[in-house]
């Protein structure tokens, strides 16, 4: 199996069925001494997670019915050729199959990373899968949080905004990320530029999507006296604020969107709003 941009795999998976020299191999990547045999991408890869190897999360075990991780570096160019064939007998062409499947650190932006690990599923069979991780969970233990902030008339703030992912105008509650350091307390007294004291509620977290993001972002619930309207970080495209009832917001939730008074129409599917005030109800906070 070849591989794009680099060298090839310098023949390890053929290597792997010689018995002699498949066992010097499993010697010298067992005693640590044999990564620089790995293309340059997986050394990478493997360099990543020693970096960030307390906040990667376990590695699974395939007999126990879980997605394992594979460290072996045999097994994960295997796990790439296994990967690539099931593309390939999907029709897809070879070049772009081996490059979809390829382990190793994908991407780094401002957000976070996109990785590809090699695994076993329950089965046995080997494959590869990607995930996003989140600067902030790899650096401070934290994504940031969502806050369901009601004011003390009873009405929720919300905020309107543009989302490069789905292109569009949406309705949500406020998001933070969390700097180092920093307490849930501040980080929301700054979303909201609130002056005033804040005890926030912990409602758990919400995991947006769990098939491909590994973040859990929590959820609280605080009641405050918004004295500013919040200044949009420089990254984000803030179009105002929206004050609803609770028999607004489940009128708007129900509905899956929101009309403002001067007849815009926003988005308001947010995963993170709907949970956290269904939470705040069967909490009877609201």
């Amino acid at each position: 199996m070849k591989e794009l941009g680099h060298r090839p795999d310098w023949g390890l998976l053929e290597t792997r069925d010689n018995p002699v020299l498949a066992a010097q191999l499993d010697r010298l990547f067992t005693e640590g001494k044999g990564e620089f045999l790995l293309p340059p991408r997986i050394q990478a890869y493997f360099a990543f997670r020693r970096k960030y190897a307390d906040k990667l999360g376990q590695k699974g075990d395939s007999a126990k019915g879980e997605i394992e991780i594979v460290d072996n570096p045999l097994e994960i160019l295997a796990a790439e050729k296994t990967a690539a064939r099931r593309l390939i007998n999907r029709g897809l062409p070879e070049d772009e199959a081996i490059k979809r499947v390829q382990v190793g650190v994908r991407a780094e932006d401002l957000w976070g990373v996109k990785i590809c690990d090699a695994v076993k599923f329950p089965g046995g069979a080997f494959g590869t899968y990607v995930r996003d991780i989140s600067w902030g969970k790899l650096e401070t233990g934290t994504v940031g949080v969502a806050i369901l902030a009601q004011l003390e008339d009873g009405r929720f703030f919300l905020i309107k905004a543009f989302r490069h992912t789905t292109r569009d105008w949406v309705l949500g509650i406020p998001r933070e990320g969390m700097d180092v350091g920093a307490s849930v307390i501040n980080t929301i007294k700054r979303k909201l530029k609130e002056e005033g004291g804040v005890n926030p509620v912990d409602l758990g977290s919400y995991a947006p999507d769990t098939g491909i993001l590994e973040s859990r972002v929590p959820l609280y619930f605080a009641r405050v006296k918004i004295t500013n309207r919040p200044i949009p970080e420089e990254s984000e495209a803030i179009g105002g604020l929206a004050l609803l009832t609770k028999e607004q917001m489940q009128t708007a939730l129900k509905e899956g969107k929101y009309t403002d008074s001067e007849g815009k129409n926003y988005d308001f599917t947010d995963g993170f709003t709907q949970t956290a005030f269904k939470k705040a109800q069967d909490l009877g906070l609201i």
